[in-house]
């Protein structure tokens, strides 16, 4: 590309004018795809500028705002160009409060992505924003955090997928349509090639636009040190406090869902030790049943966003099998004490 932009400045005045001013150094490394290469001086930018208002270009940012990370970016511009006035306004709340915490803004790649997600799961994006900006306020804990999600996504899947009693399958079910919520929105982002393609082959895997929700969750509880706040202490990480629970739930859950309770089971004791670390383990254990039940249809979105809540916030009332506090060596066996029906009846009898 750089080659056949030299030739054509040799040629004619006019393709040097195609050339760009040279993008600000944190932009170089992170935009590698730009428009032309960066390195002509202030005619240039003269130049482009005059090519922009003509409309033979496409008017090009300079500088770097809250509502885009574009600069110089030919995805960038595209992915503004197409935004809905909505879309605009998620970028902008979004990079406002991941400038706040120091974190990265939206890229162009998650940007596009969220153009490009149905209308459910747009409004369950900006919802899940609208909780992280609560929870970054102290409006809210981490467990209500989590827990809010997860309620609002039962409503939408009850709202928008396919009655228990229809026969119309080219409508997804609500337990698809809950399961996919929660995937958007409690993401860890990509481990790199052979770590996402274990965690695909087993049911999982990484949402890109979703990761950022995740991100900005997971930077807000590590800087307040209150990843378990809220949270029965049973299914707490045990070797990392910081470590988010949300991000576990979510994955187990699309495992328990694609693969089954048996290979969510299996996954979850492998990646971490029941004796050193069972809160994690409890949560695979636990979110891999849900999934499973869900993809069955033993339980509907509502009922398992209930029934998560009941077991895994810290409440005065009637407590879930496991109890209030984490007892060492107490409830790991994934085939005794994670039988979906079990738990609804020990919560409706509470």
């Amino acid at each position: 590309m750089v080659d056949v932009l030299k030739n054509s400045k040799e040629q004619t005045p006019e393709a040097s004018a195609l050339k760009s001013p040279e993008a600000p150094t944190a932009l170089r490394d992170t935009h590698h795809s730009s428009w032309f290469p960066s390195s002509e001086s202030g005619k240039s930018r003269q130049d482009s500028a005059s090519l922009a208002s003509k409309g033979t270009i496409p008017e090009l940012s300079i500088e770097q705002s809250e509502s885009t990370n574009t600069a110089h970016s030919f995805r960038g511009w595209i992915a503004d160009s197409l935004a809905s006035p909505e879309d605009k306004k998620v970028y902008q709340d979004y990079n406002k409060l991941a400038k706040e915490l120091g974190s990265a803004p939206l890229s162009d790649t998650q940007k596009l992505q969220i153009e490009n997600l149905p209308s459910d799961q747009k409004e369950m994006y900006r919802s899940t924003l609208n909780e992280l900006i609560k929870l970054k306020h102290g409006e809210i804990s981490p467990a209500d955090y989590m827990m809010n999600t997860i309620s609002r996504a039962a409503d939408l899947a009850e709202a928008n997928g396919r009655s228990p009693d229809s026969w119309n399958y080219l409508k997804p079910s609500q337990g698809e349509l809950f399961k996919n919520y929660i995937s958007l929105t409690m993401s860890e982002k990509p481990l790199g090639i052979a770590r996402d393609t274990a965690r695909e082959l087993v049911g999982g895997g990484p949402n890109i636009a979703g990761s950022a929700l995740e991100t900005l969750y997971q930077s807000i509880v590590a800087k307040n040190h209150s990843a378990g706040e809220g949270f029965n202490t049973n299914i707490t990480d045990s070797t990392d406090p910081n470590n988010s629970i949300t991000h576990h739930f979510r994955e187990f859950l699309l495992v328990g869902y694609n693969r089954g309770k048996y290979v969510a089971d299996k996954a979850a004791s492998y990646i971490d030790s029941p004796v050193g670390n069972p809160g994690d383990v409890r949560d695979g254990y636990f979110a891999g049943m849900l999934g499973a039940a869900l993809s069955s249809g033993e339980i509907s979105p509502r009922q398992a966003a209930d029934l998560t809540k009941w077991a895994y916030t810290r409440h005065g009332g009637t407590q879930p099998p496991w109890g209030s506090e984490n007892i060492a060596g107490k409830f790991l066996d994934s085939d005794k004490h994670y039988n979906i029906k079990d738990w609804l009846n020990t919560y409706r009898e509470r």
